[in-house]
């Protein structure tokens, strides 16, 4: 169980808004930004991440970037989702999508429930 941090924005590589910012592998928001959340010109450009990933692989025969911002979401009081992923010990804060909270898990991490004696 653990703690997710604030999101990220992420762009699409043709982006105005994203193009002096730092470029990571595509795949890497799924192992190194586990919060995020996409610029609005993914969906101006019709593309989801894994499109994105296809087509710039398949078109160009290279390894599909995005551009990653990293947003300031100032103090704030967490706000609960609904969205908790099955490792966080919080449901991800409706804010900045992180998973900051009460110090006790909103969830019994797998395999600790105690047994009766």
């Amino acid at each position: 169980m653990r703690h997710y941090p604030p999101a990220v924005l992420v762009h699409v590589p043709e982006c105005v808004d994203g193009a002096a910012l730092p470029a990571v592998m595509a795949s890497v928001l799924e192992t190194g930004f586990y919060s995020h959340r996409f610029h609005f010109c993914f969906a101006e450009a019709g593309y989801d991440l894994a499109a994105v990933t296809a087509t710039h692989v398949i078109r160009d025969g290279i390894v599909p970037m995005v551009t990653v911002e990293r947003l300031d979401y100032r103090p704030h009081r967490y706000v609960p989702s609904d969205d908790q992923p099955a490792d966080a010990l919080h449901a991800r804060c409706r804010v900045c999508y992180g998973t900051h909270g009460e110090d006790k898990p909103t969830h019994p991490a797998v395999g600790s429930e105690s047994a009766s004696p």
